[in-house]
């Protein structure tokens, strides 16, 4: 279904519902209803379509730009699909990670005694030692990364921590079931930075960056070791709203207090997004198109897709 033929589809003539009252702006994302009404579920599929089809154009020119000699020209003449053309592109540039036991107990998050932390406050203990840590490291890594300056923005780009609601919402939702538990032990984005990059290349070398200072890290006892557990390269699968970043996971060694050689590890997490890019998702408030659509579809189960889909099919 493209948003052209969504523009030009006409709404039902009955009429509008107290939750549909209000007419929207063009491109405004109405408030998900107290109950269903076709004409919302409509205005916000519109306007899902279009934050995506700009994130696409944003990438595609994003692409041309990054490899003009053989990606470039196929794509500008559309003898290959986006997808595709991502697809070529990070061929090439292929990362390490550590994907050998993602659920054992060695990736579970650690207390500063060396075992498995088992509620919010373990997980909280010692903060300002993990974010010295996980902002030493990322310093280290982008220091000869042209273009990026990472004491410059250290301030925005190493993030506050996760609220204790959310960090215990999330771990009820996410992680309750998996085992080895607690759920709370595999809370990885606690602490958490972000690396924002001005184009697709720079994207490409920050990632080689941390790639070469994790291998330094690691043949340098002093410092203990660490890992990358886990890269999720959602510039192959993008979000709903089209926006594309590069998440990874990285167990660091954090030194214990007051000591010289003892080390406990813990997980952080890591974005790197394009600056363009991360600027439309900003503007188009993408996030209200996601929580939209995580609500409309809530609970997952067959019966209420199959509820909603139906309601929908009026508009296919």
């Amino acid at each position: 279904m493209g948003a052209s033929c969504c523009s030009q589809q006409a709404v039902p003539s009955s009429s509008p519902s107290p939750t549909t009252a209000h007419s929207a702006e063009p491109g405004e994302l109405q408030p998900f209803p107290a109950r269903d009404t076709s004409r919302t579920n409509f205005a916000n599929i519109v306007r899902c379509f279009r934050v995506r089809l700009a994130s696409f154009e944003i990438w595609r020119e994003e692409l041309i730009e990054f490899d003009p000699e053989h990606v470039g020209p196929l794509l500008s003449r559309d003898r290959i699909t986006l997808q595709e053309a991502t697809k070529r592109t990070f061929r090439r540039h292929t990362f390490e990670c550590d994907h050998s036991k993602p659920f054992s107990e060695a990736s579970q998050q650690q207390s500063e005694q060396n075992r498995v932390v088992y509620d919010k406050k373990e997980q909280n203990d010692a903060t300002h030692l993990k974010k010295t840590t996980i902002s030493t490291f990322l310093r280290d890594a982008l220091r000869d990364v042209e273009g990026i300056d990472f004491e410059a923005h250290e301030a925005k780009w190493i993030a506050p921590l996760k609220k204790r609601k959310r960090a215990k919402e999330k771990a009820e939702d996410d992680y309750s079931k998996r085992m080895p538990g607690p759920g709370v032990s595999w809370l990885y984005d606690i602490v958490r930075g972000k690396v924002v990059c001005a184009s697709l290349r720079e994207m490409v070398e920050v990632m080689e960056a941390i790639s070469r200072e994790m291998e330094r890290v690691n043949s340098n006892s002093k410092r203990g070791t660490g890992r990358l557990l886990r890269l999720k390269n959602r510039c192959l699968r993008p979000s709903l709203s089209g926006c594309r970043d590069i998440l990874l996971n990285m167990q660091l060694a954090v030194r214990k207090p007051g000591s010289e050689g003892e080390y406990f590890t813990h997980v952080c997490e890591v974005q790197i997004h394009h600056a363009r890019m991360k600027k439309h998702d900003e503007d188009s408030d993408s996030h209200k198109v996601y929580k939209y659509f995580r609500d409309y579809f809530s609970g997952g189960e067959k019966e209420t897709v199959e509820k909603r889909m139906k309601a929908l099919d009026i508009f296919i």
